[in-house]
């Protein structure tokens, strides 16, 4: 397939008429220069060349005013595209993290739907399901998705309380992740409101009171 030329005609329209009056000008000067009348006159003729050289030079200033003028048009119109990129690029982000934080949502509250339906055999299902709704949070929080950032602390409020009283081992592995994910939440705190900073603050305390604790050995 052949690639198809784009005109710039206002770009070829501008050459053309700035290229129509040089040559213009340039056929008056001539003119002047060998009309034989003018030349017997000495004064007339350098007269009419200074007048001729005059409008030519206005002319490139002019034309070196509108070329500023157009170029500042044209990155006008660069910057509005490069916001409307930007833009478009933050929303695709945005529901990327919003997918992803769904994804973890999710996991999380079927892990503690079955952990809830048995809960002696799959009660380390609630340290999973904490730690990946603090993933979530901190993918809600950081490009500011607030719909489900409510619903996703009072789960995590339900999975610490199924924790402790479910004497659930959590290790250094487990506050070491979810330091990571609060770390995240902390630096786009203001994305919460006050109360949300409260609640987020309480999980984190009452999770750091767990301390941490080993797997109990079975009795043989």
């Amino acid at each position: 397939m052949k690639k198809q030329r784009t005109i710039k005609w206002g770009e070829l329209y501008k050459s053309a008429i700035l290229t129509a009056w040089l040559i213009f000008s340039g056929c008056l000067m001539w003119g002047v220069y060998s009309n034989p009348i003018l030349l017997l006159n000495p004064q007339n003729f350098w007269s009419n060349i200074i007048a001729i050289i005059g409008i030519v030079v206005a002319t490139l200033i002019g034309w070196q005013i509108y070329s500023a003028m157009d170029w500042n048009s044209k990155a006008e119109r660069l910057s509005r595209l490069e916001n409307a990129n930007q833009s478009i690029t933050t929303e695709i982000k945005n529901n990327r993290f919003f997918s992803e934080a769904s994804v973890h949502f999710i996991h999380a509250i079927l892990s503690m739907t079955e952990a809830d339906a048995n809960p002696t055999d799959n009660k380390d299902n609630y340290s999973f399901a904490y730690k990946s709704l603090l993933h979530a949070l901190s993918l809600y929080v950081g490009p500011s998705i607030e719909d489900p950032v409510e619903e996703c602390i009072q789960y995590m409020f339900g999975a610490l309380q199924a924790i402790r009283l479910n004497d659930v081992p959590v290790d250094e592995d487990f506050h070491a992740t979810c330091e990571k994910y609060y770390q995240i939440i902390n630096e786009h705190k203001n994305h919460l409101t006050k109360a949300q900073q409260g609640k987020v603050e309480q999980i984190h305390k009452r999770r750091l009171a767990l301390g941490i604790t080993k797997s109990k050995e079975p009795e043989e």
